[in-house]
């Protein structure tokens, strides 16, 4: 099993794992004819949002290869990881350093409720899968701010004292 994340040591990478039983899914939407997103970090950052908004939170224990931390780092996208665990957690420790595994743990299980989510909404559905994204990010557009997550509500959500 590989580790989601390691000690600040310079000879180890942090990695962020992907659920195994996604992989499919995973490179059909970012790699493929229907590619949606530009990358897995774009799709797992997608996935984790969905999976927070929908309350659905997986542990998963066969991980695909995993993403090195220092991609979503430069695509900016450590941002969405800390919210995601900040606000599922309500705990704003665990965006600290000695805390990095917990994080990475809240995200990938986020990310995986979310990912299976897609996956059974692609798969019963007739419209494309980029239809089925859409829809998902309009429906989002519209939900108000009491009857599911939103960025103001994160937003909220996160104590600062």
């Amino acid at each position: 099993m590989q580790k989601s994340a390691t000690n600040e040591s310079s000879t180890t990478i942090r990695r962020v794992r992907r659920p195994k039983d996604k992989e499919e899914m995973m490179a059909r939407l970012s790699q493929g004819a229907d590619s949606i997103f530009d990358t897995y970090v774009e799709l797992l950052c997608f996935a984790a949002c969905l999976g927070y908004a929908r309350n659905a939170s997986v542990p998963f224990e066969s991980s695909a290869e995993a993403v090195p931390w220092h991609i979503f780092e430069n695509r900016g996208k450590d941002s969405v990881v800390n919210l995601v665990a900040a606000v599922a957690s309500e705990d704003f420790t665990i965006v600290g350093p000695d805390r990095f595994d917990d994080k990475l743990k809240v995200f990938e299980q986020y990310a995986n409720g979310g990912l299976e989510i897609l996956s059974q909404l692609i798969d019963k559905s007739p419209k494309t899968p980029f239809d089925v994204v859409r829809d998902l990010v309009l429906e989002a557009q519209r939900i108000s701010p009491g009857s599911a997550a939103s960025i103001d509500q994160m937003a909220k959500d996160l104590s600062w004292g």
